[in-house]
């Protein structure tokens, strides 16, 4: 039970530092244009 807690909680913060690095890390790479995620949306 203790394992699968902190398998959850480690999950939880990599999704959340994901989420922290893509709301940081996405507009500068927006205005050095190497993008990929942008360049397939748009």
């Amino acid at each position: 039970m203790g394992l699968i807690s902190r398998l959850f909680s480690a999950t939880w913060l990599l999704l959340f530092s994901f989420q922290i690095a893509f709301t940081f890390g996405l507009p500068q790479l927006s205005t050095i244009g190497l993008d990929p995620i942008q360049q397939v949306c748009y």
